[in-house]
């Protein structure tokens, strides 16, 4: 018995030894290509070496006219890829979503022209991705593009794309340089979330609006320069970029989200252009070197700016200034009485937290506007003798 079972066992082995192995068990490096015809079913997935060029024979491709490639996965442990223009003669234009994602031994990627949509999340998670040439005929990075690619250093946007989606670079840490087109109008939400060695962003002209955290705790960020088409920075869209020294906002722009700015301890001083309709909570809160706030603005729409006093206990103040002590906190009875008694600046009591109102018209005195930010409130002492650090916002009151 036990003769019969070895010589079995001898017997499958040499029939499994003249078995080809199955395809999808193979490690060899590729990338896939789904056929689809002209009406846009899949037809067949192809996989070809991560570079075609380097394939001594192309597979015979049997399409239709019409027929197109999408880029849809891979197989093994690609370093390296480049997608042709064409594979058996049929066009290669899309990557499709998530095609890369997780792939962690992917160093560069080169894409053709002929391609002309790469879907959300095409790359995601390729933490040693660091070389990227993009096709120059899309029109938008999809969201989460390249959300975690933490060794891609640079990255350059072809002219022609309008839209930078959500979380497409989102804790790129290593990105140092991000060259936008001109064609740019829109950086969605956290597009470039601590993207902490991004140093410099040169703004394209067209430029419109920059969205929610867009380049939230952006660390090495020293400058910014935003473009006259500018009208919309979002909530939390620069918060935390504590390395910025100087803002010169556009003349079109119109809204200054919340906390826009908040935490950015490098800046000395801001001008709010003259279109300017609303200026979020906080937007300007722990500006800690602000010393200078300007306002540019006629209020030719009718509304009021106002400027909130963030709550501060002076309880314990040493009056330096003639200023009484006590809680100063926005819409308290306080904080009116200190606006209107010392400086005749709350120019109407309505309902609500507002603490002050800015006058219509031109604001023209900017010492009187640095005097109200800082001297009397900031350049008090506490009994230890530190400064008491008291900081302003600015919202609108349409009313």
């Amino acid at each position: 018995m036990k003769k019969r079972f070895l010589a079995l066992i001898l017997a499958c082995a040499a029939a499994m030894a003249v078995i080809p192995p199955f395809a999808g068990c193979s490690s060899e490096a590729g990338v896939k290509y789904t056929l689809y015809d002209g009406e846009g079913n899949s037809v067949k997935t192809y996989t070809v070496a991560p570079d075609p060029s380097t394939e001594e024979t192309e597979q015979t491709v049997e399409a239709e006219d019409g027929s197109y490639f999408v880029v849809s996965g891979y197989s093994g442990k690609p370093t390296e890829v480049v997608i042709p223009a064409e594979y058996g003669g049929v066009p290669v234009t899309e990557i499709a979503a998530q095609a890369f994602e997780g792939l962690r031994t992917l160093k560069s990627i080169e894409i053709a022209d002929s391609v002309t949509s790469i879907g959300l999340g095409a790359f995601l998670y390729c933490s040693a991705l660091t070389d990227v040439t993009l096709p120059s005929n899309i029109t938008q990075i999809s969201q989460s593009t390249f959300a975690w690619c933490y060794s891609l250093k640079s990255i350059e946007i072809p002219e022609g794309v309008t839209s930078i989606g959500v979380y497409a670079f989102y804790e790129c840490t290593a990105l140092e340089e991000a060259i936008l087109p001109t064609s740019l109008v829109t950086i969605a939400t956290y597009a470039f979330y601590e993207c902490t060695s991004l140093a410099n962003v040169n703004f394209g002209e067209n430029l419109e609006k920059i969205g929610y955290g867009a380049f939230f705790y952006n660390t090495s960020l020293t400058s910014l320069v935003f473009p006259d088409s500018l009208t919309y920075i979002g909530i939390g869209a620069f918060q935390s970029c504590t390395s910025v020294e100087s803002i010169m906002l556009g003349s079109g722009l119109t809204h200054i989200g919340s906390y826009a700015f908040c935490y950015c301890i490098g800046i000395t001083e801001i001008t709010i252009p003259a279109d300017v309709t609303y200026i979020g909570a906080n937007a300007l809160y722990y500006c800690t070197s602000l010393t200078a706030v300007y306002m540019d603005n006629e209020f030719s729409d009718g509304s009021k700016k106002c400027c909130w006093l963030y709550e501060e206990d002076l309880s314990d103040a040493e009056d330096s200034d003639g200023v009484e002590e006590g809680t100063y906190a926005a819409g308290s009875e306080a904080a009116k009485n200190y606006l209107y008694d010392d400086y005749n600046y709350y120019t109407t009591d309505v309902t609500g937290s507002a603490s002050g109102y800015i006058p219509s018209g031109t604001f023209e005195d900017s010492d009187y506007m640095l005097q109200l930010l800082t001297e009397d409130l900031v350049g008090m002492e506490d009994v230890s003798g530190s400064d008491v650090l008291v900081y302003w916002y600015f919202i609108v009151y349409n009313g």
